[in-house]
């Protein structure tokens, strides 16, 4: 990993801020999912299930009642989602490249295409492609993208 890399993961990690609301909703958050998870491994017929709706509710009610002592845990969180989300963009970045632009540049290679027009032409005296002029209008301007 370049230390470029690494100094702006660092100074992103550093930059997480956070205030009573958004420990809060962090516990609030946290609370519903873990009730999710819980009530699945109870209809799964799984026995921990009982742990994770216990750490539901003291996320519940440390979300509403005590929000500053997420802080830490606020915190670390976000730090690790900092970190996952550095990696999963290179995955999905590579994933992209592979899954996607690199079969078009084989089949673009197999038949022939090419994208640039990168012969050279000694006779010619410049490579400058001229275009048609065209009268613009005031609809052309409005609405571009």
């Amino acid at each position: 990993m370049k230390t470029i890399n690494k100094m702006a993961i660092i100074k992103e990690i550093k930059n997480i801020k956070g205030d009573k609301a958004d420990w809060k909703k962090f516990g609030i958050t946290m609370g519903i999912i873990l009730t999710f998870i819980g009530l699945f491994l109870l209809w799964k017929r799984n026995n921990n299930y009982d742990y994770i709706l216990y750490l539901a509710v003291a996320f519940f009610i440390a979300g509403l009642f005590l929000p500053n002592i997420l802080r830490p845990v606020y915190k670390t969180w976000m730090t690790l989602s900092v970190i996952m989300g550095f990696i999963m963009t290179k995955v999905i970045m590579v994933i992209i490249f592979y899954m996607i632009v690199t079969p078009i540049g084989l089949i673009a290679f197999l038949t022939g295409k090419k994208f640039l027009d990168m012969k050279i032409d000694k006779s010619a005296k410049s490579y400058w492609i001229v275009k048609e002029k065209t009268q613009k209008v005031k609809a052309d301007y409005e609405r571009q993208f």
